[in-house]
C-alpha cells in the first residue's frame, strides 16, 4: 500500500518559475538551509544560492525532506511532485493554488 504524500501548497506558476530559473534538483541540510544543485557530490559553502526563507512553499518542502532524512539530502521537482534524489521516491505533493490580490485597507481612493 503506498503511503500518503503530504501536500505542499504554492502559489500558482512559483514551481515553474523556481525551475527556470534554478533548475529541478536541490539540496538541503539540517539547519534548513537549501539550494539549487550546481555539481556533482558536495557544494561548497561558497557556491551555495540559499533560498531559505524566499518561498514559503520551499521551506515547507525542507521540512518534509528533514522528516525522512534528518541531516538533509539532494531532492528534485518534476511533475507536481518532489523526489528523493538517492531514491527516486516521493516525498511529497505540490499543488499551485492562486494567490488572492491584497489591496491596502485605509488607503484613500
Amino acid at each position: 500500500m503506498d503511503r500518503k504524500l503530504p501536500i505542499i501548497t504554492a502559489p500558482t506558476g512559483a514551481k515553474r518559475h523556481l525551475t527556470e530559473a534554478y533548475g529541478d534538483k536541490f539540496s538541503c541540510n539540517y539547519r534548513k538551509s537549501v539550494w539549487p544543485k550546481v555539481r556533482q557530490g558536495l557544494t561548497p559553502i561558497d557556491e551555495r544560492n540559499d533560498l531559505a526563507g524566499t518561498q514559503r512553499w520551499l521551506d515547507e518542502l525542507v521540512e518534509v525532506v528533514l522528516a525522512d532524512t534528518s541531516l538533509g539530502g539532494r531532492f528534485y521537482i518534476r511533475e507536481g511532485r518532489a523526489y528523493m534524489a538517492a531514491s527516486k521516491r516521493p516525498i511529497a505533493e505540490i499543488r499551485e493554488e492562486p494567490v488572492p490580490i491584497q489591496t491596502a485597507v485605509g488607503r484613500d481612493q
